[in-house]
């Protein structure tokens, strides 16, 4: 069974696993996420047809990115969403959650990844 997940951040134009997804209110950016294995310290491939759910922190709530939003790589561990300016003018820094549902062939399975402070907003 796997371990516990985790998200890391990568950078846009191929920068790599980077610290936190930093953003100024009000610009379009896009966000690229990979799921890490914790315990064993390896990229985590989503099956096929998984569907993935973001939660960002935000003001006054949370804000839910729907997997018709988000796009997944063809590594299958890195997916991403472009987060227009309206929703980074109400991002503030904090979380970032992934669910991460599919099917073993006898039942769903929800997989939950998280960064902690993984969103930074600039002022």
């Amino acid at each position: 069974m796997a371990g516990q997940l985790v998200l890391r951040v990568l950078g846009e134009c191929d920068q790599g696993v980077i610290e936190e997804f930093r953003f100024y209110a009000g610009e379009e950016r896009i966000l690229k996420l990979q799921l890490f294995d914790y315990e064993d310290k390896q990229k985590w491939v989503m099956p096929a047809g998984a569907s993935v759910e973001l939660t960002l922190a935000g003001t006054p709530d949370d804000i839910i990115i729907e997997n018709t939003d988000i796009t997944i790589d063809t590594d299958r561990s890195i997916f991403s969403t472009t987060l227009q300016e309206v929703t980074t003018a109400l991002l503030i820094t904090g979380l970032i959650i992934a669910t991460i549902t599919y099917s073993d062939g006898a039942q769903d399975v929800v997989r939950i990844a998280e960064k902690s402070l993984g969103m930074k907003k600039v002022t």
